[in-house]
């Protein structure tokens, strides 16, 4: 029995959802829905590698962040210790 084939008003809800995510996470979804015949799908494999990069580059981010916010926290204040000194 053949498979039924996606409508138009489906992909275009599905890539409506798909909206506002990031590459990594539309990847993901992309893959989890049914492939044409002969493609394969994702494996857990591949997507446990795919959420721990991901998870790597937010890691990544968010250390790059509080690094800029110490360094702005310590020019500010050493800029308030030279101004105390000046007064």
């Amino acid at each position: 029995m053949a498979d039924r084939r996606e409508s138009r008003r489906e992909r275009d809800a599905f890539m409506a959802r798909l909206e506002g995510r990031s590459l990594s996470e539309r990847q993901r979804l992309e893959a989890k829905k049914k492939r044409a015949a002969g493609k394969k799908k994702m494996t857990m494999r591949q997507e446990a590698a795919l959420l721990r990069e991901e998870k790597k580059a937010k890691d990544e981010r968010v250390r790059a962040r509080a690094e800029h916010a110490a360094a702005a926290r310590s020019a500010q204040k050493k800029n308030e210790r030279e101004r105390a000194t000046l007064e």
